[in-house]
């Protein structure tokens, strides 16, 4: 949850289910669901899903399609340093003239890592920007 006086943003995470999705296996190792590249626990079949992105700015509610994270599992949304101090780089971020507000967040995992941030102009969902393939 991200909350400030004007905007409330929430991940909302719930368990895998593997239902009736379409699990495309090579050899022992899952490469896509639902005939989809997906993002996070590389090759296995992941243990979470995002399930909703709730976004409010004022009284008003942003609609983030499920298409921009229905790819994404086992988010995490903290990660240890060297120092093994927990941290995170999740944030919300505005543009310098305040039409654009980002939603930033860092899944690190050992097996591979992401990044994505949503990209919201006026009360407008625009789009994703994702980035993936490189490990802690």
């Amino acid at each position: 949850n991200f909350k400030s006086a004007d905007v409330e943003v929430a991940i909302i995470t719930t368990a895998f289910a593997a239902g009736n999705r379409k699990m495309l296996k090579s050899g022992e190792h899952l490469v896509k669901i639902d005939n989809k590249p997906f993002y996070g626990s590389y090759g296995q079949t992941p243990n979470t899903m995002i399930s909703e992105v709730r976004v409010l700015m004022g009284k008003d509610t942003v609609a983030i399609p499920p298409a921009a994270y229905a790819d994404l599992y086992n988010l995490n949304f903290t990660y240890r340093d060297k120092s093994n101090v927990e941290r995170t780089a999740n944030a919300v971020y505005f543009s310098a003239d305040g039409k654009r507000m980002y939603i930033y967040l860092l899944s690190r995992d050992a097996n591979g890592s992401y990044e994505v941030t949503w990209v919201i102009e006026g009360k407008t969902y625009l789009r994703r920007v994702l980035d993936w393939g490189f490990t802690q």
